[in-house]
């Protein structure tokens, strides 16, 4: 027997869904790591600049005043390069807030075709029904409806 063409788009609607969901699940733990690892960079950045001028309130040779001023310019970069990974992971999560947005009204759609036909159905098999018994109760003689 062959599946019903609306049963059939809303079954593969609820497996879009499905997979929507998963990418979206994907894409904002994504998103939480990159966060996760700007924040890192930055505490410790923080904590390498106060570490600095901590040293240097006590006084630093030249050599190690570039190390510390290099070792800051490459966290800043660093840094940057992290912001530029969170706004691409922010980015992305949207797309796929998006996509799965659509993947659930696509499959709301169907359900709600799914949900009429089989209300018609039911409706059409009722009528057949009552025209059944309206048929037998006309076609019964009048002497078997004197009892």
């Amino acid at each position: 027997m062959n599946k019903d063409p609306i049963k059939m788009l809303l079954e593969h609607a609820h497996v879009k869904l499905d997979n929507a969901g998963v990418r979206l699940g994907e894409l904002l733990a994504s998103e939480a790591m990159a966060s996760k690892r700007l924040e890192l960079l930055e505490n410790y950045r923080k904590e390498y600049r106060d570490k600095f001028m901590s040293a240097a309130k006590e006084g630093i040779g030249p050599d190690a005043w570039r190390n510390y001023s290099s070792f800051l310019g490459k966290l800043d970069e660093a840094i940057a390069h992290q912001q530029q990974i969170v706004t691409q992971s922010k980015h992305q999560t949207a797309l796929g807030q998006a996509s799965w947005l659509h993947e659930r009204s696509r499959m709301k759609a169907f359900d709600t075709l799914h949900q009429r036909q089989v209300s018609a159905l039911g409706r059409r098999d009722q009528l057949r029904e009552q025209k059944g018994n309206d048929d037998r109760s006309s076609s019964k003689k009048p002497e078997d409806m004197e009892e």
